[in-house]
């Protein structure tokens, strides 16, 4: 049977989810679909608060749920992730064989503008690209696959262009994955439902209950998936909803300006909107309501109450917001400003901890993650950076980035300094000091570029002796014997070149070897990596 639970707050749903799980039981433990790792670390976390222990659960992600339950190599059913697609796609594009027939893309990959094997790194970002497409289809559109995997078009997308060689590309990339595993049935984890049924396979065996919690909406292919599973056991999917009417008759983003409906529901709502009108169809109307009134005066709690009714606005105006924009120069800025006001409130209320707070980055997150940590240390205030990249989780993971960044980089300041400065680059240099290796750089002038040469072509070819690290090494070398410019002697010559040392103490010597050693060392080995052309396999072999 297939059910369903809404509520427009998340607490609300897992009050119910705790309700219907059963005993915890190690020997035949509850699965919860969830829908992403950090829906997972929260629900592990509230769900060990509420039993005293979170022991009994097995939670997983959709995909890796219905690859476990459908796919059965026995029965000659494998699966084939999006990442796996991607390769195999790229090997396709490899192929002459494939490309002389698909002129628009041979012509695309003949554009790359460098030397050597231009077509490399467009042949990757096409696969990636077209990997993530397919994957689409097959949650979106499953009726289009077999149609796609046999290298035709479907029939609502004949008048697209470039839908023909996308098509014989998926064809040519799962006949090829078939052929390297030895059999003909390797399937996206989306489709694995479909090709059950059309191998004739009985549906898998999967214990039950089974709950799906923390999805933003359900796709096509998930939503037959779970219509599948609910002819053999109790499938119960806890929806954030926002809104506890049915609302499935709100109208669309394009007729927005003559609606009476709010807002949100019309110009953000339709994934919810959809998902929720396909689960009223399979469940016939089974739906469980778990939605408390909201309360409160301020705009935003106005907005809300409106949107949980599906009522138009109403009153005078609300006296206060409820919201507060901080106008900020920049992101630096902008994270300095939340610490602060999020150390405001910490000490405003002392039933307040640090985890009842969260930030949510709506931007580019990269270059607020970068500062997150340095921003909220400063004001004492503890962060756990969730989701962040790899560099957010440790130093080493963090330094091994930044090597593999330089070779593409412009070698400017902050690139080598990141590497140089790093305290697992330090660990092995006790008798530097960084502050020095900065101050050296500052005073040395140096912008960006290894050497000479990589000023060619930009205005700084006019100063061949500046801003480079091949210019700062060497007057930091003169430095160790020689003084520095004084205004009455100007620079030292040498042949054709004028520099001016950086005079050193004698103390700072072996300090100074050290960071000639490691920029001409990291210079050289980023400038070797930026010209090498090798297989996956032969870079594999490099970095290990």
């Amino acid at each position: 049977m297939l059910r369903v639970v809404h509520s427009d707050r998340a607490e609300e749903l897992f009050g119910a989810l705790l309700e219907a799980l059963p005993p915890a039981d190690p020997f035949a433990p509850a699965t919860i679909v969830v829908g992403g790792h950090l829906v997972r670390r929260w629900l592990m976390r509230e769900l060990a608060f509420a039993r005293g222990i979170a022991a009994g659960l097995e939670l997983v992600t959709f995909d890796a749920f219905v690859e476990r339950a459908y796919a059965d190599p026995d029965l000659g059913l494998r699966s084939i992730d999006q990442a796996q697609l991607a390769t195999v796609l790229a090997s396709v594009l490899s192929d002459p064989a494939v490309i002389r027939n698909l002129p628009q893309v041979a012509a695309y990959l003949d554009e790359a503008p460098e030397g050597g094997d231009r077509a490399g790194p467009r042949r990757v970002q096409l696969a990636q690209h077209l990997a993530r497409l397919t994957w689409g289809y097959a949650s979106t559109r499953p009726d289009w696959m077999p149609a796609l995997l046999a290298g035709h078009v479907p029939s609502e997308l004949e008048n697209d262009p470039t839908a023909r060689w996308q098509a014989k590309l998926i064809a040519s990339a799962f006949d090829r994955a078939s052929l390297a595993t030895g059999d003909g049935h390797r399937t996206l984890v989306p489709m694995l439902p479909w090709a059950r049924r059309r191998l004739h396979l009985e549906r898998p065996q999967v214990s039950g209950p089974l709950a799906v919690f923390g999805m933003r909406y359900l796709q096509r292919a998930q939503l037959e998936a779970l219509t599948d599973l609910a002819q053999d056991i109790n499938v119960t999917v806890y929806v954030l909803d926002p809104c506890r009417e049915l609302w499935d008759d709100v109208a669309g983003r394009s007729k927005a300006e003559g609606t009476t409906d709010p807002l949100p529901l019309v110009l953000w709502g339709r994934p919810v909107r959809d998902t929720l009108s396909a689960l009223v169809e399979r469940t016939g109307g089974d739906l469980e309501d778990r939605f408390e009134d909201r309360g409160g005066t301020s705009a935003r709690e106005r907005l809300l109450a409106d949107v949980q009714q599906r009522a138009a606005p109403s009153g005078p105006p609300a006296a206060e917001a409820g919201v507060t924009v901080l106008a900020c120069p920049s992101s630096r800025r902008e994270i300095e400003a939340i610490a602060a006001e999020t150390r405001r409130l910490l000490d405003a209320d002392p039933k307040l901890h640090a985890h009842h707070i969260a930030v949510w980055i709506a931007g580019d997150a990269e270059q607020y993650l970068a500062q997150a940590t340095s921003a909220f240390d400063a004001v004492g205030v503890p962060c756990h950076l969730v989701d962040a990249p790899i560099d957010d989780r440790g130093r080493i993971a963090e330094a091994m980035l930044a090597l593999l960044e330089l070779p593409t980089s412009g070698m400017a300041r902050r690139d080598l300094l990141r590497v140089m400065t790093h305290p697992a680059v330090l660990a092995g240099h006790p008798h530097v000091d960084a502050a020095d290796w900065v101050r050296w750089t500052e005073r040395l002038g140096i912008a960006h570029g290894a050497d000479a040469q990589a000023h060619h072509g930009t205005y700084l070819e006019e100063f061949p002796n500046h801003f480079h690290w091949d210019q700062g090494v060497r007057r930091l070398a003169l430095g160790a014997f020689m003084v520095g410019d004084r205004a009455e002697r100007g620079p030292a010559r040498i042949q054709a070149l004028e520099l001016s040392p950086e005079e050193l103490r004698p103390d700072q010597l072996a300090s100074a070897a050290t960071y000639a050693l490691l920029v001409r060392s990291l210079s050289d080995d980023a400038a070797w990596l930026a010209r090498r052309e090798a297989t996956l396999t032969k870079w594999s072999e490099l970095f290990a």
